[in-house]
């Protein structure tokens, strides 16, 4: 190993124990579940997705290249992932083959990106959703502040990284159900810990953070609903978590959960 892929992977352990330190009994998922083997790599059965080409050997050509491209996994009863939540993940580019590239580093607890240059690409990570993945988790009851999570990785003033965030109370209707939505944005231009307090997320009509079913975090390397040129880039997330006030972030709801199935 070079001495720069040294330093890289001394970073990389240093980040990872301060955000497994950061984590507290609320972590939402703590990326310590690898995604599934990609069926569209059959050689190597690689526990990525992606976009784009990539090489299912060790060295292509003469190792065949795949362009499947199956760019998301849906997982459900991770033991890393609060109460069992189902956990989406979900890559994209902008015009749809552009190279990206989502894997869990599980020993490390990050989900890493990397992306080629020129358009768009996004990583959509959504917890819950729906009747029959809602969470029913009450962060009242647990003295949750907010949501907080890491980025890392090739990210500045000049090439930061947009974030929003959206949460959801479902209400069970006659033939279906209704979502209702509360989200915030921002851009980070440097690593760190991102906090966003409950009071970040504007009152919503139908929506409790006693009821909470469905977090979705969607991170872009271009302005939301925007388009840019960026570089090719590597970034990193860490643990997603409730900070809380409290020993216990997060609990099961009880009456909410009736109350909103019988409105």
């Amino acid at each position: 190993m070079t001495r720069a892929g040294t330093i890289r992977t001394l970073c990389l352990a240093a980040l990872a124990v301060a955000l497994a330190a950061a984590a507290a009994a609320g972590t939402l998922d703590a990326f310590h579940d690898a995604l599934p083997a990609n069926d569209c790599l059959p050689n190597t059965g690689l526990p990525i997705i992606f976009l784009g080409e990539y090489c299912d050997g060790a060295y292509c050509p003469p190792d065949p290249v795949s362009s499947c491209a199956l760019n998301t996994a849906e997982q459900s009863g991770l033991p890393d992932v609060l109460a069992g939540a189902t956990r989406t993940v979900t890559v994209l580019s902008a015009d749809g083959t552009s190279a990206i590239v989502g894997q869990v580093r599980t020993g490390l607890g990050l989900l890493g990106v990397t992306s080629d240059a020129g358009v768009a690409h996004e990583l959509d990570l959504q917890y819950g959703g729906g009747t029959v993945h809602e969470m029913n988790l009450n962060l009242v009851a647990g003295g949750a502040t907010g949501i907080e999570f890491s980025l890392a990785g090739d990210l500045s003033v000049a090439n930061p990284l947009y974030v929003g965030v959206v949460l959801a109370t479902m209400e069970t209707t006659p033939g279906g159900f209704t979502q209702h939505t509360t989200s915030t944005t921002l851009t980070v231009d440097h690593a760190g810990t991102v906090t966003l307090p409950l009071s970040a997320f504007p009152p919503a009509a139908g929506f409790s953070a006693a009821d909470l079913d469905l977090v979705l975090v969607r991170v872009s390397d271009c302005p939301l609903g925007g388009g840019c040129a960026p570089p090719a880039r590597s970034w990193l997330v860490g643990a997603i978590s409730f900070p809380s006030t409290g020993s216990v972030p997060t609990a099961r709801t009880s009456w909410a959960r009736l109350k909103a199935h019988y409105r």
